[in-house]
């Protein structure tokens, strides 16, 4: 009897939270084969320009022709998150290419999905980052100068993350994959 994998992730965001686990089963839907088709070829698009683009941006804001600042810190490691996220795209593309089977393993679903929301959280805070430094820079120019120093910003990306590298650690170590006999699912 052949089983199939499906990525609780997915599930979990497919499906009504009050359902009871046999529910789950029963009325989950895994999308049709047009949207699967979309959404691989989406994401290798998307891989394609996104991989040599955010190379480009960290060579840039690695390699300052006039020094560096507070901004290209954030800009750097948001550059850096989302090389993280862009390169576990394959692994989405085989998710979707397989028609919503995760045929990957369970090693690679937990990393996929702790890849996932660590670029999701890192980004969002770097994006912050970026316009509360937006924020000094215009509405207090000359005293924010002492606080808008790379040092700083290095600091605050390291504790970001820490932070959140830590608090996504239980994706890790909790189990992302369900076996689901096949006919249950469609």
């Amino acid at each position: 009897r052949r089983v199939l994998f499906r990525s609780v992730h997915t599930m979990n965001h497919t499906m009504n939270h009050t359902m009871d686990t046999k529910e789950r089963f029963l009325y989950h839907s895994v999308g049709s084969h047009g949207e699967n088709v979309f959404l691989s070829v989406f994401y290798i698009i998307v891989l394609v320009l996104s991989v040599p683009a955010n190379a480009m941006a960290l060579w840039v804001f690695c390699h300052p022709k006039n020094g560096s600042s507070s901004a290209r810190v954030f800009l750097t490691h948001l550059a850096l998150a989302d090389m993280c996220y862009v390169l576990l795209l394959p692994m989405r593309v085989v998710y979707h290419a397989s028609g919503g089977d995760w045929i990957l393993g369970e090693a690679a679903c937990r990393l996929s999905g702790f890849l996932f929301y660590l670029n999701l959280y890192c980004s969002l805070y770097f994006m912050t980052s970026i316009s509360f430094d937006r924020f000094l820079a215009v509405v207090f120019p000359i005293r924010s100068l002492s606080w808008r120093k790379p040092a700083y910003a290095k600091v605050a990306c390291a504790i970001l993350w820490v932070t959140l590298t830590v608090s996504m650690a239980p994706v890790m170590a909790s189990k992302q994959t369900m076996a689901i006999p096949l006919g249950v699912h469609n």
